[in-house]
């Protein structure tokens, strides 16, 4: 700021001033903007976020004292609890300059019009905050830094208790929650149609079946809940996490599904997020995504299968061999084409391998990855 002429500096902070932006970081940065480019766009920008805080960001949820800090990612939903009234929990994320971000708030709303989820660049300047039916939502678009965000949970009315928060951006869509498999042990969805055909390895297919048991599969339904190999052949199956899935636990959410997209490419993704295991255990909770993105623009019926893993707890139900959700026959991840000719099918290393899977591994699907500088992800490519 002191190295700018005298003029141009006192030129800008007219520019700023007359749009309402009084002394602090948002009048300096402002006056750098506009003294630097001659862009005045930037002064009426640096006005749209004085006059979010002044008037849509509640002032507690700035100032309150935080109670847990927590570093998250695009693409993943947090639960938390408010434990003492007007704290706050702060959750971190890492984002990209010019990316979008939506933030929803999928459980039921602890605090109809008193609870808030604010959103604060790397700046310290809030862009905004969730509104709306129930808890709300918000979408930035364009974000005009890179680093690291806040998202600040707050209640104005006092609440305590638990709450969720889910993240999505560019990367990996934001719609995959749209529809949900209702609460279950070994069941399915009705047939989906995809949004584009795939050819799975010479089987072509446009609809697919979510499955409760961690897996689609594209001849119809399957209710196997204790994994098999690939190689053996009969329906067509992308497995994230085969095994014993069971919902119905008090702590389990429902398999959810929907549309997407994975780097500007349509997308069809389900989502199984903090799910229990057989019979009804809830103790430990796994969450994981499964994605078929089209890739046509490589070739006809070209897709892409990407698995992204958040945590992984438990890998085995009760009927698998399993005690405590462990041993047994453990969960597999890999994919067929079901006709059990070489070259159509693909078993992950570890597959029924009790422990290989676990985040306590260091093979932990969690840390590693395919195809992918992202721990977590893991990408396989299907060229006809």
């Amino acid at each position: 700021m002191a190295a700018l002429p005298a003029d141009l500096r006192a030129a800008a902070e007219q520019i700023c001033r007359d749009r309402g932006l009084t002394p602090g970081a948002g009048l300096d940065q402002c006056i750098l903007d506009v003294a630097l480019t001659g862009d005045n766009g930037f002064a009426d920008n640096a006005a749209v976020v004085a006059q979010l805080t002044r008037t849509t960001v509640p002032a507690g949820a700035l100032g309150a004292p935080v109670e847990d800090t927590v570093l998250i990612g695009l693409g993943q939903r947090a639960t938390g609890s408010l434990d003492r009234a007007f704290a706050a929990d702060v959750y971190e994320i890492d984002l990209a300059a010019g990316s979008n971000v939506r933030i929803t708030t999928p459980g039921p709303c602890p605090g109809v019009g008193t609870f808030s989820i604010t959103l604060i660049n790397p700046s310290g300047e809030p862009i905004g905050r969730t509104r709306g039916t129930g808890c709300g939502t918000m979408e930035a678009t364009q974000l005009r830094e890179s680093g690291r965000y806040q998202l600040r949970v707050f209640d104005s009315g006092g609440f305590t208790g638990a709450y969720e928060l889910q993240v999505d951006g560019d990367q990996l869509g934001l719609t995959c929650q749209a529809t949900e498999v209702a609460p279950n042990d070994d069941g399915s969805s009705p047939p989906i149609a995809l949004p584009f055909t795939v050819d799975f390895l010479g089987q072509r297919f446009s609809n697919v079946w979510v499955n409760n048991n961690g897996n689609v599969t594209f001849n119809g339904p399957q209710s196997a809940y204790t994994p098999s190999p690939f190689a053996s052949g009969g329906n067509a199956i992308i497995a994230a996490w085969w095994a014993d899935v069971d919902t119905r636990g008090a702590a389990s959410q429902p398999v959810r599904y929907g549309l997407g997209n994975v780097d500007g490419r349509q997308a069809f993704c389900v989502d199984f997020h903090q799910v229990g295991y057989f019979a009804s255990h809830d103790d430990k909770l796994n969450s994981f995504q499964l994605y078929l993105v089209d890739r046509s623009d490589v070739a006809d019926g070209a897709f892409d299968i990407v698995l992204r893993y958040r945590q992984l707890l438990w890998e085995t139900g009760d009927a698998s061999g399993g005690s405590n959700g462990l041993g047994g026959t453990s969960a597999a991840v890999g994919y067929a084409n079901g006709t059990g000719q070489p070259g159509t099918f693909h078993e992950v290393t570890g597959s029924r391998t009790p422990g290989s899977f676990l985040d306590t591994a260091p093979t932990a699907l969690t840390r590693t990855s395919t195809n992918s500088d992202e721990a977590g992800i893991h990408i396989f490519h299907i060229r006809g």
